[in-house]
């Protein structure tokens, strides 16, 4: 196992960029060291949800497309409730994939590697408001190459924490986005349920206190 050493002597709110301009190395540098923080990782995920909310309310009208009325649950479920998904999804997977990678670790790695996403998704809301529509080409490739460098990090970030070869760290990637919308499909069906009992209930209390009344 390496030794901390001064080059990787890093504040903890720093390796989420060092990660990110080396993520072949880097999470094996972060695990080795053990520079993992889960505050750090709820900060990018909340800065995600700012991003998104950001995205649909300042992105330019010429790349905006058509846009609705504000609704702020499909930015929480994008973000929080898929992030949370996501997690979970990964730990029971890596669980029985025999993953090293505990919990803490799977936060940070996922959090993490969201940077490259968040930070082309910030600049392209800035670029909408000053390209015009022909130039829409340098938006696509930016969105594109930070969702190709975020893939590339989750892959190696999967690798790091759960020591898994590449083969099973890109079948573990995909074997989490299956169990990811397993969760979400489930989640979607109680809500759906609980929605008709609270239907069910309020029907019921209304009719009894109707026949109380009369």
């Amino acid at each position: 196992m390496k030794q901390l050493s001064y080059d990787y002597d890093l504040p903890y709110w720093q390796w989420c960029f060092h990660v990110t301009r080396h993520p072949f190395e880097g999470f094996e540098d972060m695990r080795c060291n053990k520079r993992y923080s889960v505050r750090i990782s709820l900060i990018i995920v909340a800065v995600s949800f700012l991003i998104s909310i950001a995205a649909s309310l300042f992105t330019g009208f010429l790349f905006a497309g058509a846009q609705g009325m504000f609704n702020i649950i499909p930015h929480v479920s994008m973000t929080f409730v898929a992030f949370a998904a996501w997690v979970a999804a990964n730990w029971a997977i890596c669980t029985l994939l025999d993953g090293e990678g505990k919990l803490p670790a799977i936060i940070c790695v996922s959090a993490y590697s969201l940077v490259p996403y968040l930070i082309s998704r910030a600049l392209n809301i800035v670029l909408s408001n000053v390209l015009v529509e022909s130039e829409g080409a340098f938006i696509h490739f930016i969105a594109a190459a930070g969702v190709i460098w975020s893939l590339i990090m989750i892959v190696m970030g999967m690798k790091a924490a759960h020591q898994y070869s590449m083969p099973k760290a890109v079948g573990s990637v995909i074997l989490t986005v299956l169990g990811m919308a397993v969760i979400l499909f489930i989640a979607l069906l109680l809500i759906s349920l609980f929605q008709h009992i609270f239907v069910f209930a309020y029907s019921v209390y209304t009719e009894i206190m109707y026949r109380v009344s009369y």
